[in-house]
C-alpha cells in the first residue's frame, strides 16, 4: 500500500534530534532539561556564576564546592565546550565581596548554593528558561501555554544536603552537571550515575559526559523524512528516518502525539522510546555506550509507532523548529462533534432548498 504523505527537511543546530514540538518536565535522560513547554534542547548562552554561601557547620564546605566547580570549568575548557562556570564565596551576610551586596538571584547565569536539612536527597538542581516561540504551525500545550524553541537558561539553585562531609565534592560535581543540563547516566564510569555510592568514587566528568554535552552544545545538521501508512485495522503505522549529516552528536528524538493513541513503538538498538504524555519521545539509552547517538560513526535513525489518528502536518524540531508529519490530535469525541455538526448544517440547507 502506498505512504500516505512524506516530508523531507533539513534543519542545523544543538545536539539532539527532535521531531515535534515538546518537551520534558525536568531532565531528559542523558540529554537537556527542559520544560514541558519546551522544545529543542536547553543550554546555557552566558556565563555562569556558582554563588557559595558559608555553610552552617562545616567550614571545609566552601572548598569542596569551589574544587567542583573548577573541575567542571578545567572539563569544559579542555573540551572546547561553549560554557563558561565561575564560583564566587558569599561572606557570612550573603554579600558578593566584589559588590559588598546580596547577589541578584534571578539575574541571567545565576545559581546560587544552599545548604538544607530537609531534603532527603544528597542534592537538588533546579534551572529555569525562556525562548522564543516555536513555529509555524503553532502549538500550545495541554493547559494552553505556547511552546517555546531552542531555549536559554536564565539562573537556578543548587540545594546540597547540609550532613554530606567528604562525599560534598561529589556530589556538587554531580549537581552541577545537571546544572549543565545532563540528566542521569547508567554508565560505571559516568559522574552523573544516581546514586551517591555509584559516582561518589570519580575525581571529574569524563567521556560520557562530554559525548551528552556535545549533544546539547555542539551545532548538528539533520535530515527528517517522515511517511504514514494507512493500515487494514484502521489504525496508521507512522514511520521516522533522521539522518546525520554533520556536527555534534544526536540525541533524542520526539513526535507530537497530543492525546492520538499510540501503540507498538519500534526503535533502533541503544534508543529507549517513552509513550508517556503528550509526546511519543525516544531518547538514547541511558546505559548506552555511544552506540545510539548518531554522529560520524552511526549516521542514520530509524523509529516509529502505530496510531488511531490519521496523519496532519504537525510542528516538529530537527536542530530547528519544523512541520513534520504525525497522528492527529483532535479528540474523537471533537471530531465526532464536528461531524454531527456539519450534517445537521447540511441537512438543514437541504430542507430549506425544498422549502
Amino acid at each position: 500500500m502506498p505512504a500516505f504523505s512524506r516530508i523531507a527537511v533539513s534543519g542545523s543546530k544543538l545536539a539532539l534530534a527532535c521531531l515535534f514540538v515538546g518537551g520534558w518536565e525536568r531532565v531528559a535522560f542523558a540529554t537537556p532539561w527542559a520544560f514541558d513547554h519546551t522544545v529543542g534542547s536547553t543550554r546555557w548562552t552566558q556565563p555562569v556564576t556558582i554563588y557559595i554561601p558559608p555553610h552552617p557547620t562545616d567550614p571545609a564546605a566552601v572548598g569542596a564546592i569551589r574544587e567542583a566547580v573548577a573541575i567542571w570549568q578545567r572539563f569544559l575548557v579542555a573540551n572546547n565546550v561553549p560554557v563558561t562556570l565561575r564560583s564566587v564565596e558569599l561572606d557570612a551576610q550573603g554579600r558578593d565581596p566584589d559588590t559588598q551586596r546580596p547577589p541578584d538571584t534571578e539575574a541571567v547565569g545565576s545559581v546560587l548554593v544552599s545548604f538544607s536539612e530537609a531534603i532527603e536527597e544528597p542534592g537538588n538542581t533546579r534551572v529555569f528558561n525562556e525562548g522564543p516561540l516555536a513555529g509555524p504551525p503553532a502549538r500550545l500545550t495541554p493547559d494552553g501555554r505556547p511552546i517555546i524553541a531552542n531555549a536559554t537558561g536564565t539562573h537556578g539553585g543548587i540545594e546540597l544536603r547540609n550532613n554530606l562531609g567528604t562525599s560534598l565534592r561529589a556530589v556538587t560535581m554531580h549537581e552541577l552537571g545537571h546544572a549543565l543540563f545532563l540528566d542521569h547516566d547508567a554508565r560505571r564510569d559516568a559522574v552523573m550515575q544516581e546514586l551517591l555510592e555509584s559516582y561518589g568514587h570519580l575525581e571529574s566528568p569524563g567521556p560520557h559526559e562530554l559525548q551528552e554535552l556535545r549533544a546539547i552544545y555542539a551545532p548538528a545538521n539533520v535530515a527528517l523524512q517522515a511517511s504514514a501508512i494507512p493500515l487494514d485495522d484502521g489504525w496508521f503505522r507512522y514511520d521516522y528516518q533522521v539522518a546525520w549529516l554533520g556536527g555534534g552528536p544526536l540525541a533524542l528524538a520526539q513526535v507530537w502525539t497530543g492525546d492520538a493513541p499510540v501503540a507498538d513503538p519500534y526503535a533502533w538498538p541503544g534508543w529507549t522510546p517513552d509513550l508517556q504524555g503528550d509526546w511519543f519521545t525516544l531518547r538514547v539509552a541511558p546505559d548506552d555506550d555511544f552506540d545510539g547517538h548518531l554522529d560520524e560513526l552511526d549516521e542514520e535513525l530509524r523509529f516509529g509507532f502505530r496510531a488511531r489518528r490519521p496523519p496532519i502536518e504537525t510542528l516538529g524540531w530537527a536542530g530547528a523548529t519544523l512541520a513534520v508529519l504525525g497522528p492527529d490530535a483532535v479528540p474523537e469525541a471533537t471530531a465526532f462533534a464536528v461531524w454531527c455538526a456539519m450534517v445537521l448544517m447540511l441537512l438543514s440547507k437541504s430542507r430549506g432548498a425544498r422549502i
